[in-house]
């Protein structure tokens, strides 16, 4: 499938001042190699409301599980750095590829957005996905297993 047409394509100017503005963060995922696989975009880290954005996601080599790499990254950030309580996205809801990879990922589905976007004269429904700061720590703590590190949430950050 071709993705290009799934996503807004940024320029060089609105990455450079979205970088330069603390509400945004940029996670850059690098093979073994130090070369790019991917990257993802947050938005809203200096919300009231500690809910984050996941603006983009975007893979070099799409299953070759750097993506899941990236969304592990990227809710380390929000959860473990900026004390978020809650990761949201947009997915469009016929990209099964990446629901999964989400779902994957712990986020569930709160909701479908009808014909939110209109994309070569057709409406496409969004699909509504976050993952909340205890799923988050459960699922951490589940991966890691009996003896392992074990996380806990401070809702105070």
């Amino acid at each position: 499938m071709d993705y290009r047409g799934l996503f807004y394509v940024s320029s060089r100017s609105e990455h450079l001042d979205n970088i330069s503005n603390p509400n945004y963060y940029y996670v850059i995922g690098e093979n073994d190699n130090n070369r790019q696989v991917g990257f993802v975009i947050l938005r809203g880290l200096e919300s009231p409301n500690r809910s984050v954005e996941l603006a983009r996601i975007i893979v070099s080599t799409p299953g070759q599980g750097s993506g899941q790499g990236l969304l592990q990254a990227a809710a380390e950030v929000v959860f473990d750095e900026y004390g978020a309580n809650r990761l949201w996205l947009n997915v469009f809801a016929d990209n099964t590829r990446a629901r999964k990879a989400y779902s994957a990922a712990g986020y569930r589905a709160e909701g479908i957005l009808r014909q939110a976007v209109i994309m070569d004269g057709v409406y496409k429904d969004l699909v509504m996905m976050a993952i909340l700061a205890e799923e988050y720590i459960e699922l951490r703590n589940k991966l890691s297993g009996p003896g392992g590190p074990q996380l806990d949430h401070n809702p105070g950050n």
